[in-house]
């Protein structure tokens, strides 16, 4: 205890908040700024735009298809209460109500996403919705593994690693065509970006600032 309180008394002669303090600061602030951003993406990554079922025969292909309001359409499609098409369901040559085995996707604001590439949509949306939790699931084990190797090998140590990881998976996350190695970097992703570099990040700076520098 009585070497805390000479570093504390130290820290406070030689400057609680200097160029250093500001330059390692706003590295660890840009670590987790990025960890954020990996947090909220699916919001963009993983948008379900409107759908409908592609009909054989009608659609080109999923790029070039026949109007939602065409006349074949409606015919092939049946409406919801709301008097909008289903989504999920289209008549088979029989007239039976069958679900889609193919979709069309308005792609007004959404061009390309993971749930068009996947077809994340009507029985497989809920596999849309894993992908955050897996991510949770990295940033709870992170917490719980990477703070005890932090007092033991060093924070600065454990957040220069997780940084690195952090960049090179988000990096190849992009890429990814396929839905479970996915599903691996974004556990990734929390493990070492808001558990490893955010986590570590935070109390490195507060170890790093002296005591009137730490609440806001």
């Amino acid at each position: 205890m009585a070497v805390d309180y000479v570093l504390e008394d130290l820290m406070g002669k030689l400057g609680e908040f200097g160029r250093y303090q500001a330059i390692q600061f706003f590295l660890q602030v840009l670590s987790g700024l990025t960890a954020g951003l990996h947090l909220l993406s699916l919001v963009t990554i993983a948008a379900v735009p409107e759908h409908r079922c592609f009909i054989e025969g009608i659609d080109n292909s999923s790029y070039s298809y026949t109007p939602w309001n065409s006349s074949d359409i409606l015919a092939a499609i049946p409406l919801k209460p709301t008097g909008e098409l289903d989504n999920c369901h289209m008549y088979d040559a029989q007239n039976n109500t069958v679900a889609c085995t193919s979709y069309v996707y308005d792609r007004t604001y959404y061009q390309d996403t993971r749930a068009i590439d996947w077809n994340l949509v009507c029985d497989r949306r809920w596999l849309g919705s894993v992908a955050q939790t897996v991510l949770m699931l990295g940033v709870f084990t992170g917490a719980v593994t990477l703070g005890g190797l932090a007092d033991k090998v060093g924070r600065k140590t454990v957040f220069c690693w997780s940084a690195l990881l952090q960049l090179v998976i988000g990096v190849a996350v992009a890429f990814i065509p396929e839905y479970f190695s996915f599903m691996a970097a974004r556990f990734f992703l929390g493990l070492f970006g808001s558990a490893g570099s955010y986590i570590c990040g935070f109390v490195l700076t507060m170890e790093l600032v002296g005591a009137s520098k730490r609440t806001v």
